[in-house]
C-alpha cells in the first residue's frame, strides 16, 4: 500500500524560514512567531506556510503524475505548479501594491507563466535564462521525463516494502534534479526557486520520502547554488 509520510509542523516552519532566507529575504525567528500568531503577518512567510500545506494536500493525489507519456505535453498538465506560485507570491504582490513597491512582483504576474525575459547574475557576469518561448519547451521535456521515470518505478512506490536502497536513491536524486531544473528554467518572473524547492518536496511526499529542508546556512546554501550553476549549462 502506498505510504505518505507524516510531517511535523516544526519541519514546515523551518522549511519556510530557510527557503525564504536562501533568496536573501531577511527573515527572523520573531517574524515566524508573529506570523504564526497572526499579530504581524510577514507576506513572504505567509506564502511559504500556505504552500507547505498545499504541497501536503497535492501529494496525496496518487494520480498527480499520470500513467502515460504523451506525444505532446501541454502546460495544463502541471497547472498545480501555477497554483503553488499563486499561493506563494500573492501575499508578496499584495504588499507591493499596498506600499507602492514596484520592485516586488505584480499581482498580474502571480500564478502566471513568465512572459518576460529573465536575467540573473552568473559566474562571468549577467546571463539570460531561457526565453518565454523556450522555457515552455524545457518544461515539457522535463515533465515527460518525470512521467516516464515515475511509471518505471511506480510498482515499488505503491508497495514500499519492495524498496531497495538504490530505489530510494533514485527517487531522492530525481526529486532534487527537478529542484535544480526548475531553478534554471525559471518559469515565473519571480519565485521560481522557491517553487522549485516546494516541487521537490511535492514529489518526495508523493513518492513516500520525508520532507526535505535545504538550509540557508552558508556551506549548505553554497553547495546548493553550485549545483544550480552546474545545471544551468543545460539551459543557456
Amino acid at each position: 500500500m502506498r505510504r505518505f509520510p507524516f510531517i511535523e509542523k516544526s519541519q514546515l516552519v523551518s522549511f519556510a524560514y530557510h527557503s525564504t532566507r536562501i533568496e536573501r529575504v531577511p527573515i527572523s525567528k520573531q517574524n515566524i512567531d508573529e506570523t504564526l500568531s497572526g499579530s504581524k503577518i510577514n507576506p513572504w512567510l505567509q506564502g511559504q506556510l500556505t504552500c507547505t500545506n498545499l504541497v501536503m494536500e497535492l501529494a496525496l493525489n496518487e494520480n498527480l503524475i499520470p500513467e502515460k507519456t504523451f506525444a505532446h505535453t501541454t502546460l495544463s498538465e502541471i497547472d498545480w505548479m501555477r497554483r503553488l506560485h499563486l499561493n506563494l507570491m500573492k501575499p508578496v504582490a499584495q504588499r507591493g501594491e499596498m506600499i507602492d513597491d514596484y520592485t516586488l512582483i505584480k499581482l498580474t504576474q502571480v500564478g502566471r507563466w513568465r512572459e518576460e525575459r529573465h536575467f540573473i547574475a552568473g559566474i562571468q557576469g549577467t546571463i539570460e535564462m531561457p526565453s518565454p518561448f523556450e522555457f515552455t519547451k524545457h518544461l515539457e521535456i522535463w515533465w515527460n521525463d518525470i512521467v516516464e521515470f515515475h511509471n518505471k518505478i511506480k510498482h515499488k512506490i505503491e508497495m514500499p516494502t519492495l524498496f531497495e536502497e538504490n530505489d530510494i536513491k533514485l527517487l531522492v536524486d530525481k526529486a532534487y534534479e527537478t529542484n535544480l531544473k526548475i531553478c534554471c528554467i525559471k518559469p515565473f518572473i519571480d519565485g521560481s526557486n522557491r517553487v522549485a524547492r516546494l516541487t521537490e518536496n511535492l514529489f518526495r511526499l508523493n513518492w513516500g520520502l520525508p520532507w526535505k529542508i535545504i538550509s540557508s546556512d552558508h556551506d549548505e546554501k553554497l553547495n546548493y547554488v553550485d549545483d544550480i550553476k552546474k545545471m544551468q549549462k543545460n539551459y543557456m
